[in-house]
């Protein structure tokens, strides 16, 4: 019987876009991976080449050597002497090179002889020569080397001669700048930083006195011990103020419960009708709405009852009604009672009851007024208690924020003077550090050779800056076009293609013939020709999956159909029949193929009549199924010799439902070989009328469109789309399954299959 696909009235899942896998992307181009990066090295060598011959500059160096400073700095340790020592290397260098940034030195440089030799310009200078400044600041460069206490002066120049004499006059100029303006610059500077030193030590001392004065009139020490004092009774005020404030809301709404429900309890029946009122009249007649008495037995409380009960009246009424029930009851135990007498006694039994009612009712309103009024009191008394709390915990705040205020002015005090004893401490240091430098920068620099050497091997271009590079950039732009093209490519090829990005169920995938090392014979017969083989091990799979989804919604028939011609449909029902037959299942194997029946070329034997002579004869049917001569539980029915004309209109008649229904009798599963899905509705007919519909698709040949097109034909003829095989899977496709297969063959050969 047909299984319904409830899947159908599900919205569909839209496919999902994903990234392309980034290994599956250079297994399949690897090719054009390698020819990229190849092209980009060989377009980044020819480059370097060309600039290595017409672009090359030489880059000319003199060091300079740092000397320390000619004495102790103070009274330091030698590691502080160490640290300040260095510091000072450091300054120094970075003098230097705000020297050589300086215009007017520049300007000096640029005017020496070496750079107008014979009254001319230099290569250099020719070709700079419309911004002079910019081009010496970048060619003209210090080098710091504070570690080795030591700078480097460099300059580069497309001729290494050229680039020799100027950097040497640009060190000429530097150490004739260093004699004349080097001292009164030194001078300046220590005479600078002793002003700052006396400016900061009289504001130490100012501000110093100052809070030492403070300290005394503001009394710290008490005003601290007070402040942490008042701050425990601001936390004891809060802690009662909050205590104080829920009893005060506890107690208001415990009122607000009671008036509402009394409220309510008048409205109910008549709202119009006033309030009724009591008399010890007992003729009082009552209005139809809700009194006040049947209002208080509602919402009295336990102890409002119980004080109603011991009313001094109400107990002497009682009183006085039980012992007139005695001597009722004395007169009724006489031989000859009086009539005259009970009478007048139950008359008055009578009198008493009612007075006790009216006074129990008079009583039950007085406790029901008494107890709003309690109530009312006990809010408005714990709110008054409540704000009174609170009045005094604001007080105790404010004056406990103005103690924190003061205090906390205190310490911004403290720590500004002491920033500025470590500032004044600080300037001492460079002080005593000025005054050991107090010798020029020219007594402190050493030029540590007489001539830079003439440079022999070019400072740029260089090959790492190239080569790398261009390597990196044509594997950059070959996989951007490998990227590229796996987008553009939208044919199935891995269970991935179908299972994630197109969201649709997947049965298993087969591997190409080609690549299984183990098969024999035919791929038809493989799960008996070939047990061993990665291609059986497949369908045995495919066969577990196929159970397992079945298990609790079985199928009796299937039809297996490829997705287009050549997807391999009678191979994967062959194999799949023979591996249902093997589970102890009566299989049954029908080629339904009118246009290009396949299963008499894997069956040789199989009978002239088929299918179609059934549907036309069902006398027949014993005749059309052959035996499997190797399987005896699998049967095999072939097309039949009446295929002219034959058409999707046969499985949807009468005769194909009585044949599969007589079938479903004599057999545990109905496989039927379809025709393709895409080309002719006879697969779609069939579809419509088994229980579940198997798709397969030929890896490389079928794009996901296709796919899902088909998808939706058999949702829309309600068939019961068990999920997709992929057929014929290759190890060339993106090397998907390679490792799979080989880690197969490995394991196989180790286990002696």
């Amino acid at each position: 019987m047909n299984q319904p696909n409830l899947s159908v009235m599900a919205p569909k899942a839209a496919p999902v876009a994903e990234s392309p896998d980034i290994l599956a992307l250079v297994r399949r181009y690897i090719w054009l991976l390698i020819a990229g990066a190849a092209v980009g090295a060989g377009a980044s060598a020819g480059y370097y080449e060309y600039a290595l011959n017409n672009q090359a500059e030489f880059t000319a160096r003199i060091p300079f050597q740092v000397l320390p400073p000619p004495t102790p700095l103070g009274n330091q340790d030698n590691s502080q002497i160490v640290n300040m020592t260095q510091d000072d290397t450091s300054a120094l260098i970075n003098r230097q090179k705000l020297i050589f940034e300086q215009d007017p030195f520049l300007e000096k440089i640029l005017n020496s002889d070496e750079f107008h030799p014979n009254g001319g310009d230099t290569q250099w200078l020719a070709q700079h020569k419309s911004d002079k400044f910019y081009y010496i600041k970048r060619d003209l460069v210090v080098v710091p080397r504070v570690n080795a206490g030591a700078f480097e002066l460099t300059f580069t120049s497309r001729d290494p001669g050229e680039a020799q004499k100027l950097v040497q006059a640009a060190a000429k100029e530097y150490f004739q700048y260093l004699r004349t303006d080097s001292k009164q610059i030194s001078s300046a500077y220590l005479r600078n930083l002793q002003e700052g030193l006396k400016q900061q030590e009289t504001d130490y001392q100012r501000q110093s006195d100052a809070l030492v004065d403070t300290q005394k009139s503001m009394k710290i020490d008490v005003l601290k011990a007070g402040f942490e004092i008042q701050k425990n009774a601001l936390q004891s005020l809060n802690d009662d103020f909050t205590k104080a404030d829920a009893a005060a809301q506890s107690a208001k709404g415990q009122y607000e419960t009671f008036k509402t429900r009394r409220d309510n309890l008048r409205a109910s029946g008549n709202a119009t009708t006033a309030v009724p009122t009591v008399s010890f009249d007992a003729s009082t007649t009552r209005p139809a709405g809700m009194s006040e008495v049947e209002i208080a037995d509602l919402i009295l409380s336990l102890e409002m009852k119980q004080y109603i009960e011991n009313d001094f009246t109400l107990r002497t009424l009682i009183n006085t009604r039980y012992q007139w029930e005695q001597q009722l009851a004395a007169e009724k135990s006489k031989p000859a009672p009086s009539g005259t007498t009970l009478k007048e006694i139950k008359a008055r039994l009578d009198e008493i009851e009612t007075q006790t009612s009216i006074v129990r009712d008079k009583l039950k309103i007085d406790a029901l007024q008494r107890m709003a009024k309690t109530l009312e009191d006990e809010s408005t008394s714990k709110r008054a208690l409540a704000d009174y709390i609170g009045t005094i915990r604001s007080a105790k705040e404010q004056e406990v924020n103005d103690l924190g205020q003061r205090l906390l002015q205190w310490d911004q005090r403290v720590a500004d003077l002491k920033s500025l004893q470590e500032l004044v401490t600080r300037m001492r240091n460079q002080v005593k550090l000025a005054v050991a430098n107090s010798f020029t920068d020219d007594t402190r620099v050493k030029q540590m050779i007489d001539a830079p050497a003439v440079p022999v091997n070019p400072s740029w271009p260089k090959w790492y800056m190239f080569i790398p590079l261009g390597t990196m950039a044509g594997l950059g732009l070959s996989a951007l076009i490998a990227y590229l093209l796996l987008l553009a490519d939208t044919r199935i090829r891995t269970p991935r293609d179908i299972s994630r990005t197109l969201q649709l169920p997947t049965l298993g995938f087969v591997p190409d013939e080609v690549d299984d090392r183990i098969l024999t014979g035919d791929v038809e017969t493989a799960i008996l020709n070939s047990p061993s083989s990665m291609v059986a091990e497949s369908f045995r799979q495919i066969r577990s999956h196929i159970t397992a989804q079945t298990a609790h919604n079985p199928v009796n028939s299937l039809v297996v159909a490829s997705v287009a011609p050549g997807g391999g449909a009678t191979t994967v029902a062959s194999n799949l029949a023979a591996a249902m037959a093997l589970n102890d299942l009566r299989v049954l194997l029908v080629d339904a193929n009118f246009y290009r029946p396949s299963l008499h070329r894997t069956y040789k034997s199989l009978p002239a009549e088929g299918l179609t002579d059934v549907l036309c004869d069902p006398a027949l049917v014993n005749e059309a199924i052959m035996p499997h001569p190797e399987l005896s539980r699998l049967h095999v029915m072939g097309i039949g010799g009446k295929i002219q004309g034959a058409s999707s209109e046969l499985f949807e008649g009468k005769a194909f439902r009585e044949l599969l229904e007589s079938l479903k009798s004599k057999y545990d599963l109905i496989i039927f070989d379809g025709a393709p899905l895409n080309l002719v509705s006879d697969s779609l007919s069939l579809a419509s009328r088994v229980d579940g519909v198997v798709s397969v698709v030929r890896a490389g040949e079928v794009s996901r469109g296709t796919v899902v097109r088909i998808r939706d034909q058999i949702r829309g003829v309600h068939g019961n789309l068990l999920g997709f095989i992929l057929n014929a899977a290759k190890t060339s496709n993106s090397g998907y399954f390679k490792e799979n297969y080989r880690s197969f063959h490995r394991y196989a050969v180790k286990n002696g299959r």
